[in-house]
Formats: structure tokens, C-alpha cells, sequence
């Protein structure tokens, strides 16, 4: 149904909108209104009119989507991307495979449940001309914060004056 919609929206003498701008995708982890997991935002274009159609598609946490490569080009790189990323699975996609994270690397950044320690860092070591896996630590220091008011100070000489 979706790609029906879309067809039209490229071929049909009215609308015109021949170029996929961008094909991003959000988590709606933390906003309590929504009640699916992740937005995909197509943005097209009309060369002749100069003027954009946004179409947000809301999607829950593992479902399918069809490929719109077929239709556009340019989401061949865009949809490769959110499923590296986010997990999204796109249907009939010519090439999906990772290309931002390592091959190693099980999870996806973006969704927001990625563990800090535990995973492997691969680095190419230039001395044994190899890849090399080391456990990967993030840690974070312990900072002392002061969430006293900066102002407390001119409460505290009004009292001692008084």
C-alpha cells in the first residue's frame, strides 16, 4: 500500500516529487505520547516547485519495511544506514549490511540499549600487521557537583550581619 502511495506520488502529473531528499529514522523511546517505538521521515522534493513533502511512518520495534530502492536511488545508502543503526529491517533491499559499525559489533548504537562495558574493540595493529580485538572499558569518573545555589552565599552574610 505504501509503495502504491509512493509511485504515485513520483509518476503522477500533479505531484512530481521524483527526488528522495533524505530518509532518516528517530526513536521515540522517551516520549510517553507515542506508543510505537521508531519514526521513519521520508523527505521528497519537486524540482519544478521547489516545494517538499515530509511523510512520517511510524513503525514498531521489529517490524519489516519494504524497500523503496526500487523506486528511488538514493534510498539505497539511507536505508542501509537506519538498519545499521537503528535495526530496521527493510524487504528487498539490494545490499543490507553494516557500514557504520565493525562487523564484530552486535546491537545497534541508536536504539539506546547499548551496554557501556563488554563488547570487543578491533583495531589494526601496524606492528603485527593484523587485526587485534581488545576488551572494550568506558568509564566515567565520579565528579562532585555543588548544587547549591550560587546565591546561598548573600543569604548566608545577611544572617552573620543581622
Amino acid at each position: 500500500m505504501f509503495l502504491k502511495f509512493l509511485k504515485i506520488l513520483k509518476t503522477s502529473l500533479i505531484f512530481k516529487y521524483k527526488y528522495l531528499n533524505d530518509l532518516t529514522c528517530s526513536d521515540n523511546l522517551n516520549l510517553l505520547m507515542k506508543k510505537n517505538r521508531f519514526s521513519l521521515l521520508y523527505v521528497f522534493q519537486n524540482m519544478i516547485t521547489t516545494s517538499k513533502l515530509i511523510i512520517i511512518r511510524n513503525l514498531e520495534k521489529s517490524s519489516i519495511v519494504n524497500s523503496i530502492t526500487h523506486l528511488y536511488n538514493s534510498a539505497c545508502w539511507a536505508e542501509r544506514e537506519v538498519f545499521d543503526l537503528f535495526g530496521i529491517f527493510f524487504l528487498n533491499h539490494p545490499d543490507l549490511r553494516k557500514i557504520l559499525t565493525d562487523y564484530g559489533f552486535s546491537g545497534f548504537p541508536l536504539c539506546k540499549d547499548f551496554p557501556l562495558t563488554g563488547y570487543l574493540e578491533l583495531r589494526y595493529c601496524e606492528e603485527l600487521k593484523c587485526i587485534k580485538y581488545n576488551k572494550l572499558k568506558l568509564m566515567q569518573e565520579y565528579r562532585n557537583f555543588n548544587f547549591l545555589s550560587p546565591w546561598q552565599q548573600y543569604l548566608k552574610f545577611k544572617n552573620n550581619e543581622i
